[in-house]
């Protein structure tokens, strides 16, 4: 299955400062562009993983279910909050043994893994990922048993929380080197797939727990 997530308007990557007005523009007027698109976003991404404290109240009005983050971590599960979903970004030096390690350890601390993708190309720039290099992680995935889920499937797991950040409650850190309210919606598609909890692929990231 695959899910589609809000991602800003113009990819402001200088949003530390931001005003009020900026946020609204960037935050909501994403939201209101996948709806004029007839999509639903209930997750939002936050460019480079910049925001500030009015960013992410925003987002919470906004997004119901969370807010994905560009800090390096596995997450907790059920999450103590999702405001917060960590990541680990895929480069063109992350390695398949770097890949399996972190599985262990995910599996080992029954943590969930978010593998993000910045672009699947032949090119040569960090952010890049090629063919071989992609069928090389997928396949250290598989190979981990691990199930690969969609994001909403372990954002609504019993216990997950959404009102505060808590206070020293955190996944472990990895040991690997890593990089980087509207209205009724019920007239327009949910974008996830609950039925299938077998594979996951989205523009940016395949997730493992």
């Amino acid at each position: 299955g695959w899910e589609i997530t809000a991602h800003s308007r113009i990819h402001n990557c200088n949003m530390q400062k931001a005003n009020q007005a900026l946020i609204n523009s960037e935050v909501l007027g994403s939201q209101t562009d996948l709806r004029s698109r007839g999509f639903r976003s209930d997750i939002y991404v936050t460019p480079c993983g910049v925001s500030n404290s009015a960013l992410v109240s925003t987002v919470r009005k906004s997004f119901p279910e969370a807010l994905r983050t560009s800090d390096p971590g596995l997450n907790p599960l059920p999450m103590p909050y999702s405001y917060d979903i960590q990541i680990i970004a895929i480069t063109n030096k992350t390695t398949k043994q770097d890949i399996v390690n972190i599985l262990a350890q995910a599996k080992a601390s029954r943590t969930w893994a978010v593998f993000t993708f910045h672009r699947l190309d032949n090119g040569t720039q960090e952010y890049d990922t090629d063919q071989k290099h992609f069928e090389a992680i997928i396949e250290a995935v598989y190979e981990s048993g691990l199930p690969v889920v969609l994001p909403t499937q372990v954002l609504r797991i019993p216990g997950t929380g959404k009102l505060n950040r808590p206070i020293d409650v955190d996944a472990p850190d990895i040991d690997v080197p890593v990089n980087e309210s509207f209205e009724d919606t019920q007239d327009l598609p949910d974008t996830s797939n609950e039925d299938n909890d077998a594979t996951s692929a989205r523009s940016e990231e395949h997730t493992s727990e």
